[in-house]
């Protein structure tokens, strides 16, 4: 079996230069940033620390690893503040960003834009009037 699959990979990478470098380059180089899945799908955007509202954690694969190359828009308006970006608790296959919106942002679609390339835009946030408070 394990024979059978290897000639096929030949094959394919016999087949032109542009197959060898799929084959070859890892699939993380290839993967677009992907929401699955937010926390809240609406929240105040004013309160909390920093007045910029309450944490929206926005779950899903090709993030990155660092949050310099990582941009977050709601509704076409870059968040406030970012605060993490890592693993996710209890699923090591997807990562977790947690941002806070801030006053600027309105209701809107949520994306993730990492080195320029923007995920989906299925999930919304809908900012709610009033303040969150941390007791």
């Amino acid at each position: 079996m394990k024979v059978t699959i290897m000639k096929r990979v030949i094959d394919f990478v016999r087949r032109g230069a542009f197959l060898a470098l799929l084959v070859l380059a890892p699939l993380s180089a290839f993967a677009s940033p992907v929401v699955l899945y937010t926390d809240l799908v609406s929240g105040p955007n004013t309160g909390g620390e920093g007045n910029n509202g309450c944490y929206l954690s926005i779950f899903g694969r090709g993030f990155g690893a660092s949050l310099s190359n990582v941009k977050v828009l709601i509704g076409n308006t870059e968040v406030a503040d970012y605060k993490y970006l890592g693993p996710t608790l209890g699923r090591p296959d997807l990562q977790q960003l947690t941002v806070q919106p801030g006053s600027a942002v309105g209701t809107g679609a949520i994306q993730v834009v990492v080195d320029g390339e923007g995920s989906n835009t299925e999930h919304n946030f809908e900012v709610v009037p009033g303040d969150i408070v941390f007791v």
